[in-house]
């Protein structure tokens, strides 16, 4: 039978295996106002809106800024996240954008150190459509109808 005490024991005996489950947990990062601290740490609004600035002035978006599918921070090596130690300079922070804009999908790689971007792949066709609210609700209610769906979340107790 599993009891808070043998969940104690387990995880004290999976950390001496360097396990991150007693690893003190750092205050996070106020995204709005701070600066990142670590290399894998998200992007922040004020990079966030560099990215807008920077897509703005760049050429092929010229005639009208294109639909953000997604942005999300571009993680450097894994190399370079390894050999990071707190206090050393974070690796150059890029983004990752997939755009959409004039019928085509746009992937690219936005330096925010150099304010430049670094990388640009086109795609015909919109390949990755975003989700629409009404997409989401026919995917819930296909979900909530399904009988074996229903009974295997009751089983489970959820």
């Amino acid at each position: 039978m599993l009891t808070a005490k043998t969940i104690k024991d387990e995880t004290r005996h999976i950390d001496k295996f360097g396990s991150v489950l007693e690893t003190k947990a750092s205050k996070p990062n106020n995204l709005v106002t701070e600066a990142p601290v670590h290399p894998l740490d998200p992007l922040t609004i004020t990079e966030i809106n560099a990215v807008r600035a920077i897509l703005s002035s760049y050429v092929p978006f010229s005639r009208a800024f294109p639909t953000i599918h997604s942005l999300s921070l571009d993680e450097p090596e894994k190399s370079q996240v390894l050999e990071w130690k707190n206090g050393d300079p974070l690796p150059p922070r890029k983004a990752h954008v997939i755009a959409l804009s004039s019928g085509q999908t746009h992937v690219l790689i936005v330096d925010l150190d150099l304010g430049l971007i670094t990388g640009h792949v086109t795609n015909p066709g919109s390949g990755y459509r975003p989700l629409t609210a009404e997409d989401i609700s026919v995917a819930l209610q296909a979900v909530q109808s399904n009988e074996e769906f229903n009974k295997s979340i009751m089983a489970r107790g959820i």
